[in-house]
């Protein structure tokens, strides 16, 4: 696959392509990444994505949602999807005051030779926020507009899975996803006072994604191209600090390693329990011990019925 951040991939037969931010890749958005691959298939074209970056609203808002994937993240996924080539725009001040006809005329007409867009229904483009497929007839390009992908009567978009995963919807975001949420970061230096009872844990510093609830949560930790089944606490931790600092600690079953400084993706399953403090360590490893034990049976459940 073509990664391109400056000038537009070359085809010799025309490019089918898909354009937007495509934030969390989720489910509508492959729907009509999808159709355009069978498109491109069909009548023996190459393939593009072409997205954005940073976030457009970082220019015309002068502030950005909270990402459901980073840009490393999204273009892993786009990769795995199957096209030829991903052409990164720049987006700027000069880029946010064109119209919508100018922006396909100059960047998919006159740089990529695009052939045929597909668009999710009701998509637009440029400042004047022209009807994206409008805008692509016009400048000769064929358009197709997809229709969205609904999950319990609902229309699939980011703000929805945002809005999901902040009120403690797993299931429906991940639904949304077509995947499990995660949050990408790096291990930092904690207190260590897990190890101390049995259960080292690790701290996670989040570079992106969007954070559940504060709760006990089973999760798998990846890292190093390996999975390992984890319990990940949200909170303040209450038993052992006098603090509001809000940290996500996590222990990996069956692990004993140092992994501090490692970029870690987290994925989230399920709720266990609402954070709560205890009178005494010995009541808090013991319900971490049951907390283990529920983490390692639901993991087991989810393999076994290929629900990850």
């Amino acid at each position: 696959m073509i990664i391109s951040h400056t000038a537009a991939p070359k085809s010799l037969n025309g490019y089918v392509g898909v354009l937007g931010v495509f934030d969390g890749v989720h489910v509508g958005h492959r729907a009509v990444m999808c159709d355009a691959l069978r498109y491109a298939c069909l009548y023996e074209k190459s393939s593009a994505a072409i997205t954005f970056d940073p976030h457009p609203r970082t220019i015309t808002a002068n502030s950005s949602p909270t990402l459901l994937t980073n840009f490393e993240h999204k273009l892993s996924i786009l990769k795995n999807i199957g096209f030829d080539a991903v052409w990164v725009l720049p987006f700027n001040e000069t880029l946010s005051r064109l119209d919508g006809v100018s922006f396909v005329r100059e960047y998919l007409v006159n740089q990529l030779s695009a052939s045929d867009m597909f668009f999710g229904e009701g998509s637009i483009l440029g400042c004047d926020k022209s009807d994206a497929v409008t805008a692509c007839m016009q400048c000769g390009v064929s358009a197709h507009s997809i229709k969205p992908v609904l999950i319990n009567g609902e229309k699939v978009s980011s703000t929805r899975i945002r809005t999901l995963i902040t009120s403690g919807n797993l299931s429906e975001a991940s639904a949304c996803l077509g995947r499990s949420i995660s949050v990408i970061g790096h291990v930092i230096q904690g207190k260590q006072l897990g190890r101390t009872i049995g259960f080292p844990t690790f701290n996670l510093f989040v570079e992106s994604g969007v954070i559940p609830p504060l709760g006990v949560y089973v999760t798998e930790s990846k890292f190093d191209g390996k999975s390992y089944d984890s319990v990940t606490n949200i909170g303040v931790s209450p038993t052992v600090n006098n603090s509001d600092n809000v940290t996500i600690e996590t222990f990996i079953l069956d692990f004993d390693e140092n992994i501090y400084g490692k970029r870690i993706e987290l994925c989230f399953y399920e709720k266990i329990r609402d954070e709560r403090r205890f009178c005494n360590f010995e009541l808090l490893k013991n319900q971490i011990e049951q907390d283990v034990s529920f983490a390692r049976a639901k993991m087991r459940l989810f393999r076994e019925n290929d629900l990850r």
